[in-house]
């Protein structure tokens, strides 16, 4: 019995330390201007997913450009006749159409 009367007297007197001055600050930091994160903020990025970015940008730049087909040697404007049927056709290259 006496231990808890002990206990509880010491309970009682006990005092929590006081909070470091700089505590609140290292917690809660300032929240910096909108216009601070064009220079130095982060975009994270998983590890596959940037160099799968990285592989298909590098592929874009350096991949041979298909050849352009040959202009013919002489054009006659007489042979020229007005559209009388339009259909565009989507021609993708290194695709095989019908």
């Amino acid at each position: 019995m006496t231990d808890d009367r002990d206990l509880k007297r010491l309970l009682e007197e006990w005092r929590t330390p006081e909070m470091p001055a700089d505590l609140e600050r290292r917690i809660f930091p300032e929240p910096t201007p909108w216009w601070k994160w064009p220079v130095s903020g982060q975009i994270r990025v998983p590890a596959p997913a940037a160099l799968a970015a990285l592989a298909l940008l590098v592929w874009s730049l350096f991949r041979p450009a298909p050849p352009l087909p040959e202009p013919p040697d002489e054009i006659d404007v007489v042979d020229f006749q007005p559209v009388t049927h339009l259909s565009p056709r989507i021609v993708r290259t290194g695709h095989a159409d019908d």
